[in-house]
């Protein structure tokens, strides 16, 4: 088994203050020896006019957030080499 974690900001020195900061998590778990099960965890705070979101893929669409609103988002999978 194997954990992550990452911190990540966006400092914006404008007069609209729009900074955020971007928290996740990650994990992997070894099923065997070519196959894996993952789970990332991200939470992205939003300050003041700042409207980040977070990215998607697949058949998820991407929102933007109202300005200061926060985002978050679980992703879950499994890899396997063939």
């Amino acid at each position: 088994m194997s954990l992550g974690a990452l911190v990540g900001a966006a400092n914006d020195t404008a007069a609209t203050n729009a900074d955020a900061t971007q928290y996740s998590f990650i994990g992997n778990y070894v099923l065997s020896k070519r196959t894996l099960i993952y789970a990332v965890g991200t939470r992205l705070n939003n300050k003041d006019a700042a409207n980040f979101s977070l990215g998607a893929a697949g058949p998820i669409t991407r929102d933007v957030p109202a300005a200061g609103a926060d985002v978050g988002g679980v992703q879950i999978g499994i890899r396997h080499l063939f």
